[in-house]
């Protein structure tokens, strides 16, 4: 099969064996998969692969199973599906844990399905299961032009909330807008009047994939959950934190060049 690999510090088609599978796995024939912020990173070898992982890049597809193990007991050869991978994405076929891949939603086509296992699924989490987003809720977004941040304006506009980015520039911003965020502020210690402003009462919840933004940004204007970098009520506790408190709550890959 055709795989992507890291060769001298660049991406290169290759040649390799498809993958073998072990009595819990299943044999993907993909589809689609996705470009995350971690396969630009390993790409420029500062991210390796998990011990035992691929070095192929990828670290979410879909596809059709083509091939079951012995104790497999949740997919069939040909169910359509997304997975969440180890590496091994940018190829042709990919092996992983069954429960590693959910149904294929049919009203995705392929390559809207290959950016949920990791993008969506790791905005939902954070949004929905840790912040507990409601309708009417307020979110900003640092590094809105990143995968996590592009994913969270259009699950916000679809859950009818109201969503606020900062990125690195103005073409980032102009991009978010039209995504569905409310404002932007291109990332910097002079923006933090500006984002105040835009929820005088604070956000409900602030999402930080990028981390090291320096105070006072994010922290006085969150009375609700902070999610990386905090100084609101930690979303995993509910602990309340004073305006200038720091505190690591699993930080958020980043998932996009765009950031």
């Amino acid at each position: 099969m055709k795989a992507i690999k890291v060769v001298d510090g660049k991406a290169a088609l290759q040649e390799e064996e498809i993958p073998t599978i072990g009595p819990n796995d299943i044999l993907i024939k993909i589809k689609a998969t996705a470009a995350n912020r971690a396969d630009l990173m390993q790409k420029k070898g500062l991210y390796p692969p998990p011990p035992g992982a691929s070095e192929i890049l990828g670290l979410e597809c879909s596809g059709i199973v083509d091939a079951v193990g012995e104790k497999v007991t949740s997919r069939k050869v040909g169910d359509e599906v997304c997975a969440l991978l180890a590496g091994g994405g940018y190829a042709e076929y990919v092996a992983c844990p069954e429960f590693q891949a959910i149904p294929k939603p049919t009203n995705l086509n392929w390559d809207e399905a290959a950016s949920l296992p990791e993008v969506y699924a790791t905005c939902w989490l954070n949004l929905f299961i840790e912040g507990n987003l409601n309708t009417g809720n307020k979110v900003l977004f640092h590094a809105g032009a990143s995968g996590i941040g592009t994913a969270g304006i259009q699950l916000c506009k679809a859950f009818d909330c109201e969503s606020f980015i900062t990125a690195g520039d103005k073409e980032k911003i102009k991009f978010c807008i039209d995504l569905g965020a409310s404002e932007g502020a291109v990332r910097g210690e002079k923006m933090f009047d500006e984002v105040q402003g835009w929820a005088p009462q604070g956000f409900d919840i602030i999402l930080d994939p990028v981390g090291a933004i320096p105070p006072p940004i994010g922290l006085p204007i969150c009375p609700g959950c902070c999610i990386g970098v905090t100084g609101g009520r930690l979303a995993e506790s509910g602990v309340e934190l004073g305006v200038g408190a720091f505190a690591e709550l699993r930080p958020v890959p980043e998932t996009a060049p765009g950031v």
